[in-house]
């Protein structure tokens, strides 16, 4: 889970970043690995290489100690998508459901393919 603190509450939708994932990770490594690589491009800051546990899905495993506290996993500010974030899609403003522009801007950038950023 991601959380951004700078004196208020703000509330991300990590479901986004969800759905982007399954779609990008498959059960093989090399999938797993490009993301890593991507994520580690783009400014993310982890703690732990995601790996392929079979039967199961995908992981995480340490590769360094880990105490109590300690950040796992810090996304730039630039990477959060929020309804906040995504809530003008074309001059579009009149959603009827908090997830709406969500779901759209995820098939946008779907669309895009290889084109996306994401």
């Amino acid at each position: 889970f991601f959380f951004v603190t700078e004196g208020m509450k703000v509330t991300v939708y990590v479901v986004v970043i969800s759905v982007l994932i399954s779609g990008i990770l498959a059960s093989q490594q090399d999938k797993l690995d490009a993301f890593a690589k991507w994520a580690d491009e783009n400014g993310f800051e982890r703690k732990f290489d995601l790996v392929a546990i079979p039967g199961q899905g995908t992981g995480g495993i340490a590769t360094n100690s880990i105490s109590a506290n300690d950040v796992l996993l810090t996304v730039p500010k630039d990477k959060l998508v929020t309804t906040s974030s995504v809530i003008d899609i074309n001059g579009w403003r009149g959603w009827t459901k908090v997830d709406e522009p969500l779901i759209i801007w995820v098939q946008r950038e779907q669309f895009k393919g290889d084109a996306s950023s994401w």
